[in-house]
């Protein structure tokens, strides 16, 4: 009976070793990672309010389209504080892969009275 059992066994040993395929290398041994450049198919939607320092905002964005949320992608948007056209910030956002929706919190050179917005598109888009 044992060794029936010890046959199963190294038979069982025989058949998990075998049924695994080889890996390939590279040729350099170096593991290469292929990084998908996306087209941007997609809209940027940004609001600004003030937050609840004296020099902060709440920035909120929204990507929205057939590829939104597809890959990390950093731009920066404009804002106006309080409705002065001599009140103008740029903010660097920075949104990863998958997310379509950011709420955040930025410091401003300027105490925040009354309102923030933001002016213009974004711009300096960059996936990666």
């Amino acid at each position: 009976m044992k060794r029936v059992l010890s046959l199963c066994m190294v038979s069982m040993l025989f058949i998990v070793i075998s049924s695994f395929a080889p890996v390939r290398s590279s040729s350099s041994g170096i593991a290469r990672l292929q990084v998908k450049m996306f087209t941007g198919d997609e809209t940027f939607t940004v609001s600004a309010g003030p937050g609840i320092g004296a020099r902060e905002i709440v920035l909120e964005v929204w990507r929205t389209g057939p590829e939104a949320g597809t890959g990390n992608v950093e731009f920066d948007v404009d804002i106006m504080y309080n409705g002065l056209p001599s009140q103008v910030g740029t903010h660097h956002v920075t949104m990863y892969s998958g997310q379509t929706h950011l709420i955040t919190y930025q410091q401003t050179p300027v105490v925040i009275g009354t309102d923030a917005w933001p002016v213009g598109d974004v711009y300096n888009v960059v996936y990666y």
